[in-house]
């Protein structure tokens, strides 16, 4: 009885957990994906699991184009744990869910394995397309992306912890006149790093 009402307790508040995710640079990140594609977000659900003890929300994908990985369908669902169900929201500190009708590149580290978050360094593999140009998922427009290539781990040094965004990207706010980064651009970069 006791368990049970600290779980009901436990599910009725927020919750916020912990997290320290390894900064990466681009090539980690790059490298490291097992898929990276190009996408547009057609929806969300935030569900219970069967115990009733965890909430997930599931995002499904319309792949747009496949940059790096083995993937032939053209839809993807990823699951992110966290999420609002009946009132009761369980949050996972610096888990941003890629939202619906949002366009981007995405890094995923695995499509198969149930994860906290599916993305290789949570935001760190998360990045949108806004008017023909990318940005980081807090919509900073890049502008460069530098140490890919020989030299690049030299970005991070060891243990160092992400804020958000992958070692190297330049960025600039929307408000700058500097030109962003196109997305054919970015694409272009992401194959030179995985070829």
């Amino acid at each position: 009885m006791r368990f049970s009402l600290f779980v009901v307790l436990f599910l009725t508040c927020s919750v916020v957990t912990a997290t320290t995710i390894q900064k990466l640079t681009f090539e980690q990140l790059s490298s490291g994906a097992e898929l990276i594609f190009e996408g547009r977000v057609l929806s969300s659900q935030t569900s219970w699991n069967n115990s009733k003890t965890e909430i997930a929300t599931e995002v499904t994908f319309e792949v747009v184009e496949v940059l790096s990985g083995d993937f032939q369908a053209g839809q993807l669902v990823l699951r992110f744990l966290g999420g609002t169900v009946d009132g009761h929201t369980m949050r996972v500190q610096a888990t941003r869910y890629p939202e619906v009708g949002e366009q981007g590149v995405y890094f995923v580290e695995s499509v198969s394995r149930k994860m906290v978050n599916p993305l290789l360094g949570w935001t760190q593999g998360h990045f949108k397309i806004k008017s023909g140009v990318v940005a980081t998922v807090n919509d900073s427009i890049i502008v460069g992306i530098e140490g890919t290539g020989a030299g690049s781990t030299n970005l991070v040094s060891e243990g160092e912890i992400s804020e958000g965004v992958v070692a190297g990207v330049k960025t600039k706010q929307a408000t700058s006149s500097q030109a962003g980064m196109s997305v054919e651009e970015f694409k272009k970069l992401i194959l030179d790093t995985v070829n």
